[in-house]
C-alpha cells in the first residue's frame, strides 16, 4: 500500500512538472504574438492614411506624431524634424518610431 502510495505522489508531481512547462511555451508564443500586435504605425491604402495600434486601423485625422519628432499628416506628407518632407506611397508605412517600408499586401 505503502508503495503505490508513493507512486500516486511521484506521479502527481511529474505530471504537475510537465504541465507547467508546456504552459510556459504556450505563454511565451502568445507573448510574442501580442508584441507583434502592439506596432503602431501610419500606412497609406486607397489614397487614404490610415492609423494602425494595436491591430486596429483607422483613418488619419489629425497630425499623428513620430517618437523622433516628425509628423505625419492625413493626406500622408511626413514632415521630419529636421524640416524635409516626404509623401507616403500607396502601399508604404512609416512607424512611430519613424523607419519606413512597404506593406507585404498588395
Amino acid at each position: 500500500m505503502k508503495k503505490l502510495m508513493i507512486l500516486c505522489i511521484v506521479s502527481a508531481f511529474c505530471y504537475s512538472a510537465l504541465s507547467q512547462g508546456s504552459m510556459v511555451k504556450k505563454s511565451d508564443t502568445n507573448m510574442s504574438f501580442t508584441n507583434k500586435m502592439e506596432k503602431e504605425y501610419v500606412m497609406m491604402k486607397d489614397g487614404l492614411a490610415l492609423h494602425v495600434k494595436n491591430g486596429n486601423t483607422t483613418t488619419l485625422s489629425s497630425p499623428f506624431k513620430l517618437n523622433n519628432g516628425g509628423l505625419v499628416m492625413p493626406n500622408g506628407t511626413i514632415q521630419l524634424s529636421d524640416g524635409t518632407t516626404k509623401k507616403l506611397k500607396e502601399g508604404e508605412y512609416i512607424d512611430i518610431d519613424g523607419q519606413m517600408g512597404k506593406t507585404k499586401n498588395k
